[in-house]
């Protein structure tokens, strides 16, 4: 997955290179190391981004672990409450992004 940054403002979009002309488009492998996480956590060979976390046997100490596991690795935090609201793969990732958009310095022009 690709997405462009665009500070202070980003948009999502395809893995074609070109579909971010005039920016820089960064490779998301951090996405991918929070699906292995994932998976990790409840346990299962693999996972999809419409997976629910508890439908797929997760429980709350899971959800502490899985987060705890996100600000280590990528020193960021998402607070339970957000994961909460929304336990499924593909919201954690965008809710990561966010994070991890957020974190960024201030791009001058």
């Amino acid at each position: 997955m690709i997405f462009c940054i665009l500070r202070p403002q980003y948009r999502w979009a395809s893995n074609q290179s070109s579909a971010c002309p005039g920016e820089r488009a960064v490779v998301n492998d951090r996405v991918a190391r929070l699906r292995v996480a994932w998976c990790d956590v409840l346990m299962a060979d693999d996972c999809a981004a419409e997976d629910h976390f508890f439908e797929m046997g997760g429980d709350s100490f899971g959800a502490l672990r899985l987060l705890d596991r996100v600000r280590a690795e990528y020193g960021v935090e998402i607070d339970l409450a957000e994961f909460f609201a929304d336990p499924s793969l593909a919201a954690l990732e965008a809710l990561l992004v966010d994070k991890l958009v957020e974190a960024l310095p201030a791009r001058e022009n």
